[in-house]
This record gives structure tokens, C-alpha cells and sequence, in this order.
């Protein structure tokens, strides 16, 4: 596990591994919500509650407002495993911009 200090920015590989760790299976959850779990209400028959109820648009209308509940999901959780790859990403580019920046500072000094 490391740490890495560049260009004023201080990072730990454990903080870096620690969110992620935290945030993947997060966003998992909330698949399985929108996709599991919300799927039911957004699949009323139409004449889930009586004829009246469907001549006045109830199931279409909770249907309408369900699916968009499961996009809205959906949405957070693409938006949770972006961000928790661009984490990854950031502590990747972390390290090799250190690397970088040490390899330059030898072959300044002349070493290899």
C-alpha cells in the first residue's frame, strides 16, 4: 500500500481502495432495487385497480411515475460506479505521474 505526494496533492492507496470498496457494492444495491424491486409497480395491468381506475389513467399514471423512479435509480447507481472508477482512475494516475516525475528527477541527476 502506498501513499503518493504530487504537485501538492497527498494521496493513500488505502483511502483510494477504502471508497471504492465502499461505493461498488453500493451502486450494485441499487441496481438490484431499480431492476428487482421497482420493476413490479411499473408492471400494473391496466385494470390493476378496477375499470374506474383505469378509465381515470390510475395504473397508466402509476406506471409513468414508477418507470421513472427505475431510471432515476438506474441513474445513481451508473453515476456511483462512475464515480468509484474514476477513484481508481485518479489513484492510477497518481502513482504514474509520481513515477514519471522521480525518473525525470534521476535522469536530471544525471543517474538512470
Amino acid at each position: 500500500m502506498g501513499e503518493s505526494d504530487v504537485g501538492g496533492y497527498h494521496g493513500e492507496e488505502d483511502a483510494f481502495r477504502a471508497y471504492t470498496a465502499g461505493v461498488d457494492p453500493l451502486a450494485e444495491q441499487l441496481r438490484g432495487v431499480a431492476d428487482k424491486d421497482l420493476r413490479g409497480p411499473a408492471e400494473f395491468g391496466e385494470h390493476a385497480f378496477s375499470k374506474i381506475g383505469s378509465e381515470v389513467g390510475l395504473a397508466e399514471a402509476l406506471r409513468t411515475a414508477t418507470r421513472r423512479q427505475v431510471e432515476g435509480v438506474r441513474g445513481l447507481a451508473d453515476s456511483l460506479g462512475g464515480t468509484a472508477q474514476a477513484v481508481r482512475n485518479t489513484w492510477t494516475n497518481l502513482e504514474s505521474t509520481e513515477h514519471d516525475a522521480e525518473a525525470a528527477l534521476r535522469r536530471a541527476a544525471g543517474g538512470s
